[in-house]
């Protein structure tokens, strides 16, 4: 990118992005949400297609969760500074650690800073323990961090151009950011009083933008009656400041237990016509470019994905009450980079992994949803 495209880049978002306010999003999301999200669901044998005119016309599967303008009408075009998003959690009655208590203000400097991770422990973690839902959310490194502004570096460059040098450069990175293993994650969940008994569902994917997937796939479980986990857990390379408060909102909503480790924050979602990509905010990030990340899926695309349909797999001891779930297509090589750490850390997995394919869809920002194939797998049939 040239200096005079850094500069138009900075002065374009300077003027697109307006201000987030945290309570606004939790309040619409509450109020808007019988109102207009809806679940729809295939038959057996039967599928749902997008229809024409949407983004992702002619797309099928079997079950889609469409959200009317609940994930975008206060979050897309909009910046959510860290500082209004630690304010908010600590309204909602959440404490900060650093290895030691900080406070909510500390708290947002770290998310908005260059911090990496020391020996696998977060730079901040949010407490949320006998006020309401319990949750947890971990933060690896700073919205700054040297492994951020590499991502950002070719997610920023066209993607016709990208060597696969880039693109094992960018996949490199995601795996780094990815916390799959972390330290201190069993007394984690001790400390929330989540019993090792019962089922645990971890959800994987490349990025929270605006909560899209992983929301889509936990309120058509519930459509169906799949019995709720003892723990939810999500583990993503990046996350924006907005679905952060998606996630506690939703949370509260469905009453289960949550825990978030993600690798970096993000503080923009872009608005139309690039509705809910990932933006930078911040001056030194935006002299690297617009986004944040770019397009996980294309950049990390092996090939290989576009074959790998809807599946399940079994490891270990098969544990069912330990399920791991992933989303083509960003999914695919996000599975592949979790085998690889698990088999360098020779810390074998042992549950149940399930691939499915999440397709964002929308015919505006006031149609929004997500289309699955695979919720019908059959292990995911009897899983109730």
């Amino acid at each position: 990118m040239t200096m005079e495209n850094r500069h138009s880049a900075n002065e374009m978002l300077h003027h697109e992005l307006s201000p987030g306010n945290p309570w606004e999003i939790e309040e619409y999301m509450k109020t808007e949400w019988h109102k207009q999200v809806r679940v729809e669901i295939a038959e057996i044998g039967k599928e749902i297609v997008v229809p024409k005119g949407w983004h992702g016309e002619g797309k099928h599967g079997d079950a889609q969760a469409l959200f009317g303008d609940v994930l975008t009408k206060k979050l897309s075009g909009t910046e959510l500074k860290p500082f209004a998003l630690t304010q908010w959690m600590d309204d909602k009655g959440f404490i900060f650690e650093n290895s030691v208590p900080i406070g909510f203000e500390q708290a947002a400097h770290l998310l908005a800073s260059e911090s990496t991770h020391a020996s696998g422990s977060p730079i901040v973690r949010a407490v949320r323990v006998g006020t309401g839902v319990p949750i947890v959310i971990e933060v690896f490194h700073g919205s700054q961090s040297n492994e951020v502004k590499q991502l950002s570096a070719i997610g920023n460059m066209k993607w016709n151009i990208l060597t696969e040098e880039d693109k094992k450069r960018y996949r490199d990175i995601v795996t780094t950011l990815i916390p799959f293993i972390s330290v201190g994650a069993t007394k984690v969940k001790e400390r929330m009083g989540i019993s090792m008994v019962g089922k645990k569902l971890r959800r994987i994917d490349d990025c929270l933008a605006a909560y899209t997937s992983i929301a889509g796939d936990m309120i058509i479980d519930d459509e169906r009656g799949v019995a709720k986990p003892n723990l939810d857990e999500v583990g993503v390379a990046i996350a924006t400041s907005h679905s952060l408060v998606e996630a506690v909102t939703l949370a509260d909503m469905r009453q289960v237990p949550l825990f978030i480790r993600i690798g970096a924050p993000s503080f923009g979602l872009l608005p139309p016509p690039d509705t809910n990509y990932m933006a930078n905010t911040q001056k030194d990030m935006l002299s690297i470019g617009r986004f944040t990340s770019g397009d996980f899926g294309i950049i990390m695309s092996t090939g290989r994905e576009q074959f790998n349909e809807p599946h399940i797999r079994l490891y270990g001891t098969h544990d069912p009450n330990n399920e791991t779930r992933f989303y083509l297509n960003g999914g695919g090589p996000v599975q592949e980079i979790m085998n690889e750490q698990y088999e360098r850390r020779k810390k074998p997995y042992h549950g149940i992994v399930t691939i499915l394919r999440a397709s964002r869809i929308d015919n505006g920002p006031n149609k929004w949803g997500v289309i699955f194939l695979g919720k019908n797998l059959p292990y995911m049939l009897n899983n109730r």
